[in-house]
């Protein structure tokens, strides 16, 4: 989506921050809804947020994005209910 692999507009969804260090960051925005919290476009943006810059400007290119992700540890992103 954010490379424009998708036909969805991106910008519907999220807003870029402005941080010059991480060109790909989104802002995630305040909720207080508990179920809204709980949505894949709200829990999937810290995550994302926290890849180092040099995977996510790799996502522009599918297999490379996929080899350097696979060696980053996301245990923490995980929801076990």
């Amino acid at each position: 989506v954010v490379h424009g692999y998708s036909s969805l507009d991106v910008n519907k969804f999220f807003k870029f921050s402005n941080n010059p260090h991480h060109k790909y960051r989104f802002i995630i925005p305040l909720t207080k809804n508990k179920v809204k919290r709980f949505f894949l476009s709200y829990r999937i943006l810290s995550t994302w947020n926290s890849l180092p810059s040099t995977i996510t400007a790799a996502a522009t290119n599918t297999i490379q994005f996929k080899k350097m992700i696979k060696n980053l540890d996301l245990k923490k992103f995980l929801i076990i209910v």
